[in-house]
């Protein structure tokens, strides 16, 4: 297994920028690339779905399609389509690889001296915890990105299928807050059903629900019981203007 040292990755990609510029949206897919290949810790190939990638880099399935074209025409990176599955990719090493760092990796692969036996055992054992840390970060990044996938899919259907990616964002950003992923498509739900068709919307709703201690979609039922029954109230105390606000901003939002 090859080891890209990330430090000099960079380095030599914005060399090379200075004398043949990219675009900020190729920065961006290759930036995206680079992450994904750090947890996979440095296969030579590895896989990434659009989605995934959209969500890094912000870039429409046709961006980041235009964008990896020329990636691999600069000699960035390579790519080879897997038909329905997710592309195949693989970044380019843009620095001078020392030989004698060639040599010591492949003595230590390969050496059975007495001499530095205490240390090669040394060596697979951190390398043994080292491989186990990548997969958890790798999974706990997959996971995130599903979910982050997931909450998009859901806002596009209920709430504005033509939305920023900002805004989107501003909902997806709750999972960074530890609330739930069901709790937010919940959200998503009853503030459709509310009408409440906007970001700022579903934003307000989850605020509501993290004062009201929401963790679960038990709580979230509750909350939204509670939230109805005090805006019943308030509308029956005072009858309320139709001003074209939501029901949020009939309650002092």
């Amino acid at each position: 297994m090859r080891q890209i040292n990330m430090i000099r990755q960079i380095r030599g990609f914005y060399d090379r920028q200075l004398s043949n510029p990219l675009s900020s949206g190729q920065i961006a897919l290759w930036h995206a690339l680079l992450h994904i290949n750090n947890t996979c810790s440095w296969i030579e190939w590895f896989t990434a779905a659009n989605l995934t990638l959209e969500a890094l880099c912000g870039l429409s399935r046709q961006g980041i399609s235009k964008a990896r074209n020329v990636l691999k025409q600069e000699g960035l990176i390579d790519f080879k389509s897997n038909g329905t599955k997710a592309t195949s990719y693989k970044l380019n090493i843009l620095y001078q690889e020392s030989t004698t760092s060639n040599s010591v990796q492949t003595g230590l692969q390969s050496s059975v001296q007495d001499s530095i036996q205490t240390g090669l055992q040394s060596s697979v054992q951190d390398s043994s915890t080292l491989n186990k840390q990548n997969k958890t970060k790798l999974n706990e990044t997959k996971n995130m990105l599903a979910a982050r996938a997931k909450i998009q899919q859901v806002y596009q259907e209920k709430i504005r299928p033509m939305d920023s990616p900002q805004n989107i964002d501003r909902v997806q950003s709750f999972l960074e807050e530890d609330v739930a992923l069901e709790v937010i498509l919940c959200a998503i739900n009853v503030s459709a059903r509310d009408g409440g068709r906007s970001a700022t919307y579903v934003v307000r709703k989850l605020n509501d629900w993290k004062k009201r201690g929401v963790k679960t979609i038990d709580d979230a039922q509750k909350a939204d019981e509670a939230w109805k029954e005090e805006f019943s109230n308030k509308r029956n105390g005072k009858k309320l203007e139709n001003t074209g606000s939501s029901e949020y901003d009939n309650l002092g939002w």
